[in-house]
């Protein structure tokens, strides 16, 4: 079915008219009509006289119909053509209809349309939704004898789509999403305090010592370095998958901040605090109008120790809780969950005359209860190259990352990628004072039909 089709087939599967200038309709009701088609593919995806890319297709244009911030623009352009053509003056009274008035009147409708700039093939559509809404009758599907009312549109969505729906966000999606917020918020704590002690045993001259330990560097005899430092970090993550029976794309935002102070000269104590704002677009199971948003807030301690001028350790606790609006076929949905991670972190630092060689080891566990109890325990091995000029300091890092344990609701999705790469580049920059910042972009490699890329930027001030 050519969409160039679509017009003359939603005509040509109307019933019902009005008599003499045909009653004027709303945006609302334009946009009822189309969802109540779109339920209707949904809850019947095989339908006779129809290919599956017809359905597909009629499932895509009326979702566009029933969401289009333009609908209000296309139903002005329908009463226009309603109140002024011949032809929807014509069009009669349901049993006794005029065809060739009906596509008199259609047709004048689509010529207005394209007058207007409205040439998609929903804007089309609608010119017929518009004329079985204006004589208030039920709509045929293009090229079918199926009539839809909104009336019998449903209000919650069918139990197999919403199965579908829960089923493919527990075991292909809630990973990624666990990846993007609990383990991105890990991994940022742990790089800001594994940068406390990253410089306590410089060999290059005029390296950052003065960023992790308060300006220390250069100070005169007697001075007390600063012991507190305060920081925030901004991230924006794209997700997504390729694969057929989880397909989406969306992004992670991530907000975190927070403050130390130096206990001792090998001691760090901090908390931080954060938030994170998920939003995807599902595009599996022929959904339409489907999606997740969820908004939440996360605190979570943590703490440094310096082991040797090499060698340090951290770790962090978090815990998060918000809420998330899932979306199927319109009908939305919304639960409360809780997160909570642990990061456990080994780190090692070296220099080289004007280069910095870093290492670390990374444990992670991730926990998130809403509909199911989803786990994940990962290991991150990595290392990073940087170079110091005169207070910047661009470097580029590589890390293997290994997922130990998926698991939702007890069970472990199969078919997922368990390991991949994460590679990371970047400039850290530092004042003569005691501010400093960065930023990067990381992305994960080799994990099967999905996508994870960061862009981020941190700032800090010692006071």
């Amino acid at each position: 079915m050519k969409k160039t089709l679509l017009c003359s087939l939603a005509v040509a599967g109307i019933f019902g008219a009005a008599s003499a200038n045909a009653a004027t309709v709303t945006a609302s009701q334009i946009q009822t009509y189309g969802q109540a088609v779109v339920n209707y593919i949904t809850q019947n995806p095989t339908i006779a006289g129809l290919t599956t890319s017809d359905v597909q297709m009629l499932q895509t244009v009326y979702g566009e119909l029933a969401t289009s911030s333009q609908v209000s623009a296309y139903t002005s352009v329908y009463n226009n053509v309603l109140q002024s053509s011949a032809g929807c003056a014509g069009i009669g009274t349901y049993p006794s209809i005029n065809s060739t008035n009906i596509s008199t009147c259609a047709s004048d409708m689509v010529t207005a349309l394209s007058a207007a700039g409205y040439t998609t093939s929903s804007a089309a559509l609608g010119a017929g939704v518009a004329i079985a809404a204006a004589a208030g009758m039920p709509l045929t599907i293009p090229g079918t004898s199926v009539t839809v009312s909104p009336s019998s549109s449903p209000t919650t969505v069918p139990s197999a789509i919403a199965r579908t729906v829960t089923e493919t966000i527990s075991t292909a999606i809630v990973p990624q999403i666990q990846r993007a917020t609990s383990v991105q918020q890990a991994t940022i704590i742990s790089n800001v305090i594994s940068n406390i002690f990253s410089s306590r045993a410089p060999n290059a001259p005029g390296a950052p010592m003065r960023v992790s330990l308060g300006n220390e560097k250069g100070m005169a005899a007697g001075n007390t370095p600063a012991k507190l430092n305060a920081w925030v970090n901004a991230s924006d993550t794209t997700i997504g998958s390729s694969a057929t029976a989880s397909m989406f794309d969306g992004y992670v935002t991530n907000a975190i901040g927070g403050i130390d102070y130096r206990i001792s000269d090998k001691f760090v104590a901090g908390l931080s605090a954060g938030y994170d704002r998920v939003a995807l677009d599902f595009k599996f199971a022929g959904l339409t109008n489907s999606g997740l948003v969820s908004t939440g807030w996360m605190v979570a301690p943590y703490a440094s120790y310096q082991l040797s001028d090499i060698f340090s350790v951290d770790a962090a606790y978090g815990y998060a809780e918000g809420d998330v609006d899932t979306r199927s076929s319109g009908v939305t949905t919304t639960q409360n969950y809780d997160r909570n991670f642990f990061a456990l972190n080994l780190n090692a630092n070296y220099w080289i005359s004007d280069w910095q060689l870093t290492g670390k080891a990374n444990y992670i566990f991730a926990e998130e209860n809403v509909a199911t109890t989803n786990r994940m325990e990962q290991l991150r091995l990595g290392g990073q190259v940087g170079y110091w000029i005169k207070g910047i300091m661009p470097y580029a890092s590589l890390t293997y990352v290994r997922d130990l344990k998926v698991s939702t609701g007890g069970i472990t999705p199969a078919g997922l990628d368990d390991d991949s790469l994460v590679a990371s580049v970047g400039a850290n920059l530092f004042s003569k004072g005691a501010l400093s910042g960065g930023i990067s972009y990381t992305e994960e490699f080799d994990r099967a039909d999905s996508k994870n890329r960061s862009f981020m930027a941190n700032i800090g001030y010692r006071f």
